[in-house]
């Protein structure tokens, strides 16, 4: 038998996760609300411009009552169903999705791990950065191996796979270490900053789009400050914070649309950036840490769940849109903050603006803006999604994304990775940053095996000069996973 919560969540799977359930109530609180209030609108009109005897003022009292009467059983009826609605789904109440974040994050043990000493994700690749938030934590070993086929020596051989949340000692997402300095026998030091689409999500490291600049460009290095979720601020706070012990020659900026609205997600994880005077500052953080957050962030004691859960329908309805266009103003003092700092360092700024697969209106509005306004500012950049259209007809049915159900961006497959980082190359090519590098076709048949480099030039190909690219390092041991 089911307890009366378990049944409870049941019916609303059945009814369709309860949404058909709860637009149909709020469209007939509205209705209601929109009726007693016109009601008794037009009941006033006719009583102060037709009449103005008392039992005429009677009547308007009356109605005005009445509508209040109506307004206060609508609120109390409201008030109820929606405690019993979001308490039967143990779900919270907010306004929005950063309200709703902060009190997630404050249960014990759902995201954090608490003791008395210290509070920590309980996610082992987050780790906690007191300007920055959330970044990739130091030394996280996500890795996959399964056993390579016998081969003649008889021995066995395991094929190591780091995956897209393998973070090397200094936070990045590469398997290989960086000096500080910039050593004599690399020519170009390429820094890239971006969200899972740069770390290559869902694929792995030795086929992301890093490891793929670096094998289509001679003697440089790749330093991947991606970061999985996050958006425009954590990638200027990084360029700011981090990239700069390094002194990259290139500075590369991947931007996804939807990164633009994640700038006003949930202050937990991001850096305080502030427009002051038309310049960006990252100020001090609310909560400088998770210790500090969790101790000292108090859930409201008293809330109303009818005027928030309408709050939570409006803002769902219309926060992305106002999200998106806030984010793309700041984009546009950011590009200019931008410009001015790479100058003065001697950098070579590349912004490059993505489209997921499947955009809607906004994000096809946003990103057309975007490739004008960097075309305005003179800012280096190619527009990627015209690039996938017009190199769509050479690859025939191969996708250059991943379609998994579950997954709304669907990122980047080896071959986008491949191609993204290819058009990257041309770019720096025609720039002169470069030495220029033949171009290839690329084939993946299984993200876990190998990439395969087919040279774009006919007479290279007779030469057999195809080059295979393991998606693995191979260890006679196996190794221990986290």
């Amino acid at each position: 038998p089911l307890t009366w919560r378990e049944g409870f969540i049941k019916f609303y799977e059945i009814q369709d996760r309860a949404m058909y359930t709860i637009t149909f109530i709020n469209r007939l609180l509205v209705y209601v609300l929109y009726v007693s209030g016109a009601g008794a609108y037009s009941k006033m009109r006719e009583n102060t411009e037709l009449n103005s005897n008392p039992q005429s003022n009677k009547t308007y009292r009356r109605e005005i009552i009445l509508l209040a009467i109506v307004i206060i059983l609508i609120f109390v009826f409201g008030e109820l169903f929606f405690r019993v609605y979001y308490s039967g789904l143990g779900k919270n109440i907010a306004v929005d999705d950063n309200e709703l974040c902060l009190k997630e994050m404050k249960k014990p043990n759902n995201y954090l791990l608490v003791d008395s000493n210290n509070v920590i994700y309980k996610q082992p690749e987050w780790d906690e950065d007191p300007r920055i938030g959330l970044v990739p934590r130091k030394n996280f070993s996500d890795i996959m191996y399964y056993v390579l086929p016998e081969t003649k020596d008889k021995k066995t051989k395991y094929a190591i796979l780091h995956q897209d949340q393998y973070h090397n000692s200094q936070g990045l997402t590469n398997t290989e270490e960086f000096q500080v300095n910039k050593p004599k026998n690399i020519s170009t030091r390429i820094a890239l900053f971006g969200d899972s689409f740069t770390c290559g999500a869902e694929t792995v490291l030795k086929l992301n789009m890093a490891t793929m600049l670096k094998e289509l460009i001679q003697n440089i290095e790749v330093l991947n400050f991606c970061m999985i979720g996050h958006g425009i601020d954590h990638m200027y706070a990084r360029y700011l914070l981090e990239s700069k012990a390094y002194s990259p020659d290139i500075v590369v900026f991947n931007v996804l649309i939807d990164d633009l609205r994640r700038v006003f997600y949930c202050p937990l994880f991001r850096p305080n950036i502030e427009v002051i005077d038309n310049h960006i500052s990252i100020s001090k953080r609310k909560w400088m840490t998770l210790k500090d957050f969790y101790f000292h962030y108090t859930p409201p004691k008293y809330e109303s769940y009818f005027i928030k859960h309408i709050l939570w329908v409006y803002n769902k309805h219309t926060k992305y849109k106002r999200d998106l266009y806030k984010g793309l103003e700041l984009f546009n003092i950011m590009i200019d903050e931008l410009k001015t700092m790479t100058r003065e360092r001697n950098q070579t700024l590349i912004i490059t603006p993505i489209l997921e697969q499947e955009p809607n209106q906004n994000e096809i509005e946003i990103y057309n803006q975007i490739t004008g306004i960097l075309r305005n500012k003179n800012v280096l950049s190619f527009d990627s999604a015209q690039y996938f259209k017009k190199i769509q007809r050479i690859y025939g049915n191969q996708s250059f994304y991943y379609i998994p159900e579950q997954d709304h961006y669907k990122h980047f497959s080896p071959i986008g990775n491949a191609i993204f980082a290819q058009r990257l190359k041309n770019l720096l090519e025609e720039k002169g940053l470069v030495q220029k590098t033949p171009n290839y076709y690329f084939a993946n048949f299984k993200n876990s095996e190998f990439m395969y480099l087919i040279p774009q030039n006919l007479t290279l190909q007779i030469e057999g000069k195809i080059r295979t690219l393991p998606a693995f390092d191979v260890r006679e041991e196996a190794p221990e996973t986290q």
